[in-house]
């Protein structure tokens, strides 16, 4: 029985995703804002982004309703998105002057990750 704890406890530690120096955290204690947006802004190039806790969309374009993860750095906020079709990762820095980034992966058919800022 002590073994089979043992096993357990390891197999747990190793599947964390922390890298050094970050901190996984559940979602919703990331910051959001009144209407529990992560991150809301118009991009660069001119589309609506929105991400909070459990979406991620640019223009009326649902990305995806699945959160992986949530964590942690020196410097920022970090949400991590996957469907079947696109990985994203949004970026909040803890500065209030700095630029949100979005980094969109689209899985199927597979492209190029696109790094995608808000406007200031």
């Amino acid at each position: 029985m002590k073994f089979i704890i043992l096993i357990l406890a390891l197999t747990t530690s190793l599947t964390t995703f922390a890298a050094p120096g970050e901190t996984d955290i559940n979602p919703d204690d990331l910051t959001t804002d009144a209407d529990g947006n992560f991150v809301i802004c118009t991009l660069k190039d001119g589309r609506e982004f929105q991400a909070t806790t459990w979406l991620v969309a640019i223009d009326n374009l649902i990305l995806s309703k699945e959160p992986v993860r949530a964590y942690l750095n020196s410097t920022s906020e970090n949400l991590e998105f996957k469907s079947w079709e696109y990985r994203v990762l949004v970026t909040k820095p803890f500065a209030a002057d700095a630029v949100k980034t979005v980094q969109v992966t689209r899985l199927k058919p597979a492209e190029p990750t696109k790094y995608l800022e808000c406007q200031k």
